[in-house]
């Protein structure tokens, strides 16, 4: 009797593992990863379940990359998704603006985003300040490694005359920075890299400024397996030198031979400065 009660264990188990073994796999935008039962698939949307529970799941086709059948078969929805083109402050041009809300649903937010300008009489331009406002904006989410940036609010601000009185024009523009993909560290190759070039960000800078690095560490010794999930990077926890940064350098571009890593200095007066650090393979 019990040999019987062990084959049927064994038989009933066997089964259990077969059917979770023939899953579907659902490649999700912001790096998620799910093993699930496809049930339908239409122009807009993957219909799907999880193994075991039945309860029918609706998901945009633009939260997916792709899918790999049980069978191997790849559907890539390249069509339905925007490509990730901004790694790092050197791709600060290609941050797009959109204030039309379904452009970035399905992306990861990462942070709030503004840009201030303020003319310097009252014969400023009104046009030049919102263009540098807007300047800031995009920098300060390419800083963040985001691709678009969901318009908010935009305040401008005519000059003002009187006769005991005046003020300059002003433009300030807030947002919402999207990144396409977060880029995890599955890709990067094990060894020493050593600092190439830091650009810095400061609340009242607004152009793309490179900065002497021989303050900053010098060379970092990498492995993949030390990055831990914070937030919507992943990162490592490595003293970049850099003050007020917790030790904290989260993970923006991986290639071959340069990883670039995004730093926060948070100051005691609440004055954010951001970085973007680029080492290079030894």
């Amino acid at each position: 009797m019990k040999q019987v009660l062990v084959i049927a264990l064994m038989v009933i188990s066997s089964f259990n593992i077969y059917g979770q073994e023939a899953l579907d796999t659902l490649y999700f935008v912001d790096g998620k990863i799910e093993a699930v039962q496809l049930t339908g698939l239409t122009d807009e949307s993957v219909q799907y379940n999880y193994y075991g529970e039945g309860i029918p799941i609706s998901t945009p086709k633009n939260r997916l990359e792709k899918v790999i059948t049980r069978s191997g078969r790849e559907i890539v929805f390249e069509n339905t998704s925007k490509k990730k083109t901004v790694f790092s402050a050197e791709d600060w041009n290609n941050v797009e603006i959109t204030n039309v809300e379904s452009e970035v649903e399905g992306l990861i937010r990462i942070a709030n985003v503004s840009g201030k300008a303020k003319g310097g009489s009252t014969l400023s331009s009104l046009e030049k300040l919102q263009n540098r406002a807007m300047t800031k904006m995009r920098m300060q989410a390419a800083f963040l490694g985001s691709d678009v940036i969901f318009m908010l609010n935009q305040t401008n601000t005519d000059a003002k005359f009187g006769a005991y009185m005046s003020s300059t024009p002003s433009s300030t523009l807030s947002g919402t920075a999207y990144s396409v993909k977060k880029v995890n560290p599955f890709n990067v190759v094990n060894g020493k890299y050593k600092l190439q070039k830091v650009y810095r960000l400061r609340p009242n800078e607004y152009e793309l400024k490179k900065i002497p690095h021989t303050s900053y560490i010098q060379e970092i010794t990498i492995d993949k397996n030390n990055f831990i999930k914070d937030e919507d990077y992943y990162a490592v926890h490595i003293d970049s030198k850099i003050p007020d940064s917790n030790n904290i350098m989260y993970l923006l571009k991986v290639s071959d031979d340069e990883l670039v890593f995004l730093v926060i200095d948070r100051s005691k007066q609440s004055k954010i400065k951001y970085y973007n650090l680029h080492f290079s393979k030894k």
